[in-house]
């Protein structure tokens, strides 16, 4: 992680891998000055090889498998997997579809950590982005790139509680100023 400038930093690689857009949008949320997730550390990059973590969107269509896979192996290590919404998880509207490969986990490997929603909601997606950075954090992820068993185990990423239109995220516990 020295390639960071925040001492506890994620920079992810984001590949639309078949979805209908909507966990898109609310991974999208989160770039705005609302959730302002620079702030805490989180950040969308442009090349595989600056990142940290890769998030998956969409159910894994055929024709994305491979774009997918070379994605994936082009992450320096430690590297972590992201499956964000139900369509990534193999849960979702395209579950069992034709040309869909099940999710991360049917196409590649189980991921790290799964973000349930159809689509999950910003503060989830940020939830469980600070959940992947905490992570990176662990001197055993160094050495391994596998999910470790109890991050496997954590499939469902509590929802937070939703701020009211008078409130910031940082006024119902979303992240520490």
């Amino acid at each position: 992680m020295g390639h960071h400038s925040h001492s506890r930093s994620l920079q992810c690689r984001h590949v639309d891998a078949g979805s209908c857009n909507g966990c898109e949008q609310e991974l999208n949320a989160l770039t705005g000055s609302f959730y302002d997730m620079q702030h805490v550390g989180l950040d969308i990059v442009a090349s595989p090889r600056h990142a940290d973590a890769l998030i998956v969107t969409g159910p894994v269509s055929d024709t994305m498998m491979t774009p997918l896979r070379a994605v994936w192996a082009a992450l320096p290590r430690p590297k972590r997997l992201v499956a964000l919404g139900d369509c990534a998880a193999g849960y979702g509207v395209f579950q069992g579809a034709y040309a869909t490969r099940g999710g991360v986990e049917g196409s590649m490997r189980p991921p790290d950590v799964v973000i349930r929603g159809c689509p999950p909601t910003p503060a989830e997606i940020l939830q469980g982005l600070t959940a992947v950075m905490d992570t990176l954090l662990e001197p055993s992820s160094f050495i391994d790139s596998q999910p470790s068993a109890d991050l496997v185990e954590a499939r469902r990423i509590p929802p937070l509680e939703q701020p009211r239109g008078d409130q910031t995220p940082a006024d119902v516990g979303e992240r520490e100023i």
